[in-house]
């Protein structure tokens, strides 16, 4: 609450931002609050943990069907030219959702975790986007270190370790054959991935991925808006204040994308590429605090709410540990993307490190009883 006030006042006051920009951009961190309230207050209540988090998976999966319709259908992609049009801002957290139901679920391989695999490598597949492989990394990672942190605590029974390493196995022998399907049934999404992954620069002359050239250009760019006038180092430019692209870098990008989609790079105000150059602009100091205070948090009350319940577990427990992989998810893409560019990963996380406040309320009964 106090993070958002402080955006609205340094935007709208202090750095005269548009409102309409400042509505726009500053959106996805209301929804993230609102959703976090929100959260809490259900948790409150006394609602079983599934309860909470069956809402968040419908939307999740609303959102994926949604957007790859809406990018097939209505967007104008083709396989041969599909990329972030059919790419839902849930992807992020199905993969954090994937790798808890995997290594921490007592029904690991429930249809539900399948439905939601088969989206997330569909997506990924189809899109030919390296981005979303951060997330699932991060997913495992977390995950494994949620079930340590579980056997400690014995949440989770040192038998069942094997068990519990069986749906890991399943999913790899999934992705592996939906790779197989893939090269098979669309040979020219495998000769896309190949060039994305050992050729992105192809036989142009230019000096590296063109991912990294135009986050470059967004990061060069701010750091020259700040530097000149290094006072709004401390609390950043605003949310919806304009930057740019830096000029310098743009005959390279030129030599992959057309004339005139550029263009508009002289005068930008979405929410960035990143969330930690993005935040230094819009918040200066304040902000990367703030922004690191969230994902920190989100670690450390998903650890504690976990352990808080090693009195009785329940068959619900493991999803104590998803807003810590979540929020690793998210910091593994912090760096070349910003999730908060959107309204449902907003409101997603909120919600989800909402089901630590869950934990603690059974904790509690847990003692009292």
């Amino acid at each position: 609450g106090l993070f958002l006030a402080f955006l609205t006042l340094n935007s709208l006051l202090l750095q005269g931002v548009p409102l309409d920009r400042f509505a726009r951009v500053v959106l996805p961190f209301a929804l993230c609050g609102l959703g976090l309230l929100n959260g809490h207050l259900v948790a409150c209540t006394g609602l079983r943990l599934g309860r909470l988090l069956n809402p968040l998976y419908v939307a999740a999966i609303v959102s994926v069907l949604w957007r790859t319709a809406h990018g097939f259908l209505f967007a104008g992609a083709t396989l041969e030219t599909v990329r972030i049009e059919i790419l839902s801002p849930a992807l992020t957290w199905l993969a954090a959702l994937i790798g808890c139901s995997l290594l921490l679920r007592s029904r690991p391989l429930h249809w539900t975790v399948i439905l939601a695999l088969a989206l997330l490598l569909g997506s990924i597949l189809l899109s030919v986007t390296r981005g979303l492989l951060f997330p699932i990394l991060a997913s495992a990672v977390g995950s494994t270190l949620a079930l340590l942190h579980g056997l400690r605590w014995r949440l989770f029974a040192p038998r069942d370790l094997a068990k519990r390493l069986l749906p890991v196995t399943g999913a790899v022998v999934l992705g592996l054959g939906a790779l197989v399907v893939t090269a098979l049934v669309l040979p020219g999404v495998t000769e896309r991935w190949s060039e994305r992954l050992f050729s992105p620069t192809g036989d142009r002359n230019i000096s590296a991925d063109p991912s990294v050239l135009s986050r470059k250009a967004e990061a060069d760019a701010i750091f020259k808006i700040l530097n000149k006038e290094p006072v709004h180092y401390l609390h950043g430019r605003g949310v919806g204040a304009s930057y740019y692209w830096d000029p310098a870098y743009l005959p390279e990008l030129y030599e992959i994308y057309p004339e005139g989609v550029l263009d508009d790079t002289g005068e930008v105000w979405f929410a960035g590429h990143s969330v930690w150059t993005y935040g230094l602009f819009a918040g200066g100091a304040i902000g990367l605090v703030a922004f690191a205070a969230l994902l920190g948090s989100a670690v450390v009350l998903s650890l504690r709410s976990a352990a808080a319940n090693a009195a009785g577990p329940g068959p619900d427990t493991w999803l104590l540990y998803l807003p810590m992989v979540t929020a690793l998810c998210l910091a593994s893409q912090s760096f070349t993307s910003n999730p908060f560019d959107e309204r449902l990963f907003g409101l997603l996380f909120g919600a989800t490190l909402g089901l630590v406040q869950a934990g603690f309320v059974r904790a509690s009964w847990i003692r009292t009883s």
